[in-house]
């Protein structure tokens, strides 16, 4: 979980913070409200787990919606927790551009649409979540596929992909050049 609020909250020394930091990574409602009380500049909340929204709707109840609540797995969770109330996804670069034409397309409730292109994004982000190195690698490869990078390395990583795992990631780009097609985007820098 993370937490996001205005430039005056004094959130780093908060208690409750504290206290949550030695705990869990799960947030109930009791502990947003809390939040919300001792540190008025709390605004957002980027939210990383599964199965959340019955969670999210409990929060943003407590929290009278004054704090908003962002997905925080790339966009793993969207189709599912567009529904139940959050305001935005927490995605890499690579496919930023295609998870708002989603995003916009869910909340519209074009859901046959939404899925459409969603359903094209969705291995490569499944793939690309098994390992943060491999997630790194996955992105820079979209970037690289889309000409906005010239190559994927930028740094010793402790995670080389294989030649295997390359090929596939390949093809996942390919797919994902595909969505940005379907989905009005340019697939290539212009």
């Amino acid at each position: 979980m993370t937490i996001y609020c205005d430039s005056s909250s004094p959130f780093s020394t908060a208690p409750t913070f504290r206290r949550w930091c030695r705990t869990t990574t799960r947030l109930a409602q009791p502990l947003a409200q809390t939040l919300l009380a001792e540190c008025p500049g709390f605004r957002y909340l980027k939210l990383e787990e599964p199965l959340l929204a019955t969670k999210l709707v409990a929060i943003r109840e407590a929290v009278k919606e004054k704090v908003q609540v962002l997905e925080g797995m790339a966009g793993l969770y969207l189709m599912e927790l567009v529904p139940a109330g959050i305001v935005g996804v927490m995605p890499g670069l690579a496919i930023a551009d295609a998870l708002d034409v989603v995003f916009k397309l869910r909340a519209a409730n074009k859901t046959a649409e939404a899925f459409a292109i969603y359903e094209k994004l969705l291995p490569f982000i499944v793939f690309s979540l098994q390992n943060f190195e491999l997630w790194l690698y996955c992105e820079k490869r979209v970037l690289q596929a889309r000409g906005l990078m010239a190559s994927p390395r930028s740094r010793n990583a402790s995670l080389t992909p294989d030649a295997h795992s390359v090929r596939y990631i390949d093809e996942l780009a390919d797919r994902i050049l595909q969505a940005l097609e379907v989905a009005g985007l340019s697939a290539k820098a212009a």
